[in-house]
């Protein structure tokens, strides 16, 4: 998952635009492979990178190497029992896509619970073409490895994670393509 979210860390730079953002909240962001590179390029930007203890302790260690850790407060714990407050920014970055919809769902009431009033989620998920379009996508073969190493994983279109954050009270206002 690190060597795939260096490369989905790029994308999502390039991009989307952080800078209107003060306090990123990374949900299972691992050890900041996406939240190092946003805080390099948003020196702005101060962050919360929340995953469970043995993953914080790693990304302790990379978090010192990066630069950033005066900006990077690290936090331990289960999305699947609560997120930290405090940010304006929510960034749940290729988590959804392990999970069953009733954990997925569980995973976004967490998040929405500790959104202030005017914060904003960033999903970045591989969304899976139509179910009747017949080209040929990467996400397809990764929908089948979620669905055999994680039970009840797998990559959703656009529609399913729209209907998704719907159950959570969130609406979905723009979906970034990256290549």
């Amino acid at each position: 998952m690190s060597g795939y979210s260096s490369q989905v860390a790029a994308a999502v730079v390039a991009a989307y635009d952080f800078a209107r953002f003060h306090m990123l909240v990374d949900i299972g962001g691992g050890i900041g492979n996406v939240t190092i590179p946003v805080l390099c390029k948003y020196p702005q930007l101060q962050a919360i990178l929340f995953d469970l203890p043995a993953v914080t302790e790693q990304a302790r260690r990379y978090d010192e190497v990066a630069g950033v850790e005066s900006r990077c407060a690290l936090v331990s714990g289960s999305f699947f029992s609560a997120v930290p407050g405090g940010g304006d920014a929510y960034l749940i970055n290729n988590v959804l896509h392990d999970w069953s919809d009733e954990k997925g769902l569980q995973i976004l009431a967490n998040s929405r619970r500790a959104m202030p009033a005017g914060a904003t989620l960033l999903l970045a998920e591989q969304v899976l073409p139509a179910a009747h379009d017949p080209s040929f996508h990467i996400g397809k073969f990764t929908d089948l490895e979620m669905g055999v190493f994680f039970p009840g994983g797998r990559e959703r279109t656009l529609a399913e994670l729209t209907h998704l954050l719907a159950q959570s009270g969130f609406q979905l206002r723009r979906a970034v393509p990256t290549p």
